[in-house]
């Protein structure tokens, strides 16, 4: 009997536990790094993605891959064009590297700044820059799926390829 009253509770708890833990996933903004790549299941692609820089950015630190940090770390108080011309900074520079040494990071940088650009492009009206960009994020995350980063690039490519469907292209 008392098995059976522990095994009733044991139940009732995971009933009661499992939907609060079902709620709390998905809701997580997609961090654009190079380490510690998160689960997909734990990323709400309708939310746009945050930067995160490759070393850490003090508050005077005037580096784009900081600006960009702050920026989308809090990108209602900035506009959109200017989180767009910054990350479409970035893709550039790595773009030019990618001609002289790829090594995965590169890739992986550039399709994540693209995939950037492309998600606030998308919110600022501007879906034909938008496909364009998610297109190119695409294909460098090929690039960076074929070294160390591959769980990085395949949450870029799900980013995108989801924001395409949304958009009208696939």
């Amino acid at each position: 009997m008392r098995r059976a009253l522990l095994g009733v509770a044991l139940v009732l708890a995971l009933g009661v536990l499992a939907p609060h833990g079902a709620a709390a996933a998905g809701y997580a903004n997609l961090i654009l790094t190079i380490d510690r790549p998160q689960d997909l299941g734990d990323i709400d692609l309708s939310r746009a993605p945050k930067w995160r820089a490759l070393t850490k950015c003090s508050e005077r630190s005037d580096d784009v891959d900081c600006l960009l940090e702050r920026m989308t770390a809090s990108p209602s108080e900035v506009p959109a064009s200017w989180i767009v011309g910054a990350a479409l900074n970035l893709a550039r520079y790595f773009d030019g590297r990618l001609r002289s040494e790829s090594n995965g990071v590169d890739d992986l940088r550039a399709a994540q700044a693209y995939v950037l650009a492309a998600a606030y492009e998308a919110r600022d009206g501007q879906p034909a820059k938008a496909r364009a960009d998610f297109q190119t994020a695409l294909a460098r995350a090929n690039g960076a799926e074929r070294s160390d980063y591959l769980v990085s690039a395949q949450l870029v490519t799900a980013y995108a390829t989801q924001a395409l469907g949304a958009l009208g292209e696939r």
